[in-house]
């Protein structure tokens, strides 16, 4: 009822379809609108994956080099390193079935 009070342009950026019990992602709906053309659930699994784990390597990319940026910054001002958490693999992740959208 909320995104029925929207107007068309503000609904249209709204990046989730929800319903009374349940929400998904726009990607996801597109996705699953190829499931429709004859599409084995396999390959929607597989389109899902590639696009999970290019967001992932992207995010790993933006932490990465922030913690780059950081560690000049401190150099710079003659100040001890700090030390940064190991980030976990994409594969562990899948096994243990970690993921969660952000």
């Amino acid at each position: 009822r909320m995104l029925n009070q929207l107007s068309d342009g503000i609904r249209a950026r709204f990046p989730v379809v929800l319903t009374h019990k349940y929400a998904c992602d726009q990607a996801v709906v597109t996705l699953l609108r190829a499931r429709t053309l004859g599409n084995s659930p396999s390959a929607l699994k597989g389109s899902l994956q590639e696009v999970h784990s290019e967001e992932w390597l992207r995010k790993q990319l933006c932490y990465l080099s922030e913690c780059q940026r950081h560690r000049k910054g401190l150099q710079a001002f003659s100040m001890s390193r700090s030390t940064r958490r190991q980030l976990p693999s994409l594969s562990s992740r899948e096994q243990h079935g970690s993921w969660q959208p952000t």
